[in-house]
């Protein structure tokens, strides 16, 4: 798996939790921010 691949399954595994806990309106990109320790140019270039 590229290095690429497996942060968008990290991301992705991180999101899920986080919906689950706020909902998906109830949570924001600066939310996915922290969970995931990102940068927003880092979540959408995944």
């Amino acid at each position: 798996m590229s290095k690429g691949e497996e942060t968008k399954t990290r991301i992705l595994q991180q999101a899920a939790e986080l919906f689950n806990q706020q909902g998906y309106a109830g949570s924001s990109i600066s939310d996915i921010m922290r969970v995931t320790g990102l940068q927003k140019g880092g979540i959408y270039e995944s």
